[in-house]
């Protein structure tokens, strides 16, 4: 993921910077650093716009929060309570993604409310910018995935 956002960024022209998260608010309010990129909710809970003016959605990434067991202890699990774990991560899953999208508006306005300036820009041009970047992942991922990726609105 962090290689193909690094890839995506310098296609737009910028020099994305992996860092860990504490130095990047460090670095955020010291202005080493320009911007940052996170989920709304992030961007509230961590007060970004005490260290930064601007925001644009650019819905250029999804972040999954995969659900891991190893597998020993999923075969040592019998088949009911495989089924369990199942269904409560996929309501887990379902309910992440409810809160986000109920919440969405409501990030957006307490962040305007703090003095962000929030742009939601055509996404067009950035698509096309990137369009390179995804080529180079259809040998590893196919087409078909690829596509999925780039038709998911």
């Amino acid at each position: 993921m962090i290689r193909w956002n690094c890839n995506s960024f310098k296609a737009l022209g910028a020099n994305a910077v992996p860092m860990a998260w504490t130095e990047a608010l460090t670095a955020l309010q010291q202005h080493t650093i320009d911007g940052q990129e996170n989920p709304l909710n992030v961007i509230v809970s961590f007060k970004l716009y005490e260290s930064q003016k601007y925001m644009t959605i650019t819905r250029h990434a999804y972040a999954p929060a995969p659900i891991i067991m190893s597998l020993m202890t999923w075969k040592k699990l019998n088949p009911n309570q495989q089924k369990a774990v199942l269904q409560a991560a996929q309501e887990a899953a379902q309910y992440e993604r409810n809160f986000d999208n109920e919440n969405e508006a409501k990030w957006l306005k307490e962040l305007s409310d703090k003095g962000m300036v929030i742009s939601t820009p055509d996404l067009a041009p950035f698509l096309a910018a990137v369009k390179p970047v995804y080529d180079q992942y259809v040998p590893k991922y196919g087409k078909d995935f690829i596509d999925s990726i780039l038709n998911t609105k």
